[in-house]
C-alpha cells in the first residue's frame, strides 16, 4: 500500500457500528500533498445508501502504482457526486472473513480532512471535521 498523503472522507456517525481495523470511511478525495482546504456547509450530515452485496474492489482504484486488495460495499451519497465510485472498505487484504461484518443499508456521515500519509491504515488520523 502506498501513502495517500491527505484525504477528505465521510466518516459514519456513530462510528462504533462498523467493525473495521482502520477508521471506517468513504473517500471523497485523496492524494493531496498538503492538508486540503474544504469548501462546504459546516456541520452538514451526509446520507449514504449502500448497495447490497460485498464487493472486491479493483486493485488500482486510486492509483495505478498501488496494488491493494480491498473488500467492502459500494454506495450512493445523497447530494454529492464523485469522480470515482463511492464505497466503504472493510478490509485491505483477503485475510479476514467478511461474514463478521454488519451489512449496512443507510447511514449518516460527517466530513473530515484526514492524515493518510502512513502506509498502514491503522495509523490514519482524523484532523478536522467540517
Amino acid at each position: 500500500m502506498i501513502s495517500y498523503g491527505f484525504s477528505v472522507w465521510l466518516v459514519p456517525q456513530p462510528r462504533f457500528n462498523i467493525n473495521t481495523v482502520h477508521i471506517p470511511h468513504i473517500t471523497v478525495a485523496t492524494c493531496f500533498e498538503k492538508e486540503p482546504i474544504v469548501h462546504c456547509t459546516l456541520n452538514k450530515r451526509y446520507g449514504v445508501t449502500f448497495f447490497p452485496g460485498i464487493s472486491k474492489f479493483p486493485s488500482d482504484m486510486y492509483d495505478a502504482d498501488d496494488v491493494v486488495s480491498g473488500t467492502g460495499l459500494y454506495c450512493k451519497i445523497d447530494n454529492m457526486e464523485l469522480e470515482h465510485e463511492p464505497h466503504m472498505t472493510f478490509t485491505y487484504d483477503d485475510s479476514e472473513d467478511m461474514s463478521s461484518f454488519e451489512i449496512l443499508k443507510h447511514i449518516y456521515c460527517d466530513l473530515y480532512v484526514v492524515d493518510t500519509r502512513s502506509k498502514n491504515p491503522i495509523d490514519w488520523k482524523l484532523l478536522k471535521k467540517y
